[in-house]
């Protein structure tokens, strides 16, 4: 079977991008520079999603998991509540200090704290509850990244989690997925079950970018409600 490893048309995403309004100055040349070094960052269409929840939200604390060049915490902060704050944790070092240059250059050193370490053993140290929780990191890791942002996550509160459909390559049959790239594939489909079948949260996955899943932690009411009708089925 061939396989076109896109989730949306050329073309569609195209027209997308092409109707976005424009960054600011500062942004769009760390995303330029992200491009040129070959860097993955969100992509426009899937920044723009963000933005319109976030602005929604309107969150106080956000936590990150995944820096990168530090461009997705920049765009965040734009929508954070008065005096808030986004967490935003990266283990590779170069871009560690990358993402310190741009937050610096951003003047947002007060919005942003940077930790440099492994998510995995440096979100077992923070206190306090987040509003909205962004993962884009290690996909192999999506699992384990997820059940720890349970516990810290207000109820109300988002997880969003960004590349859910790696290429396209998720939603094919397993037999038509090369060898390579089988672990990869294994390991988001159980995710994703995982994530759509948690019934205290509301959960989308929706084809943008790359797959990008959306999960609103149940306020304990609404949990209730939806465990009693589980029961009762």
């Amino acid at each position: 079977m061939a396989v076109e490893n896109k989730v949306v048309y050329e073309y569609i995403e195209e027209y997308i991008r092409q109707v976005q309004p424009d960054l600011s100055v500062e942004l769009e040349q760390i995303r330029l520079e992200a491009e040129r070094d070959g860097v993955p960052i969100v992509k426009p269409e899937v920044a723009s999603l963000i933005l319109t929840l976030l602005a929604i939200k309107r969150p106080k604390r956000i936590l990150e998991i995944g820096t990168a060049v530090g461009f997705s915490a920049c765009l965040m902060s734009k929508h954070l509540d008065k005096d808030g704050k986004i967490i935003t944790i990266e283990r590779n070092n170069s871009m560690h200090q990358k993402a310190t240059e741009n937050i610096k250059r951003l003047g947002l050193e007060d919005s942003i704290k940077l930790i440099y370490g492994d998510a995995k053993e440096e979100m077992r140290k923070l206190s306090g509850e987040f509003d909205v929780i962004f993962i884009d990191a290690a996909k192999g890791q999506y699992d384990t990244f997820y059940r720890d942002s349970l516990p810290i996550l207000a109820d109300g509160g988002l997880i969003i989690a960004d590349n859910i459909l790696y290429k396209g390559l998720v939603a094919l049959e397993k037999g038509a997925i090369d060898r390579r790239n089988r672990t990869i594939y294994k390991r988001m489909r159980e995710f994703i079950k995982m994530v759509m079948n948690n019934l205290e949260f509301e959960s989308t996955l929706i084809p943008v970018g790359d797959g990008i899943i959306i999960s609103k932690k149940l306020e304990y009411t609404e949990r209730n409600d939806k465990l009693y009708e589980q029961d009762k089925s």
